[in-house]
């Protein structure tokens, strides 16, 4: 499923003639790796604070 995604996302981008970090992403949604920007660092401070499912947290 989240390749079908990302193959959409990635001809929008195309389309807009963007580029996007998907390795960023990919880590910042799985928790294995560790956030790469203050954005996404704060992202995760802010899920992790409010106890928010993550990563490979149960739902």
């Amino acid at each position: 499923m989240l390749a079908r995604i990302n193959l959409s996302v990635d001809a929008v981008f195309v389309g807009l003639d963007a580029s996007i970090d998907s390795f960023n992403i990919a880590s910042t949604l799985d928790i294995v790796g560790g956030p790469r920007t203050e954005a996404t660092r704060e992202h995760r401070r802010w899920a992790l604070a409010r106890g928010l499912p993550f990563g490979f947290d149960p739902r």
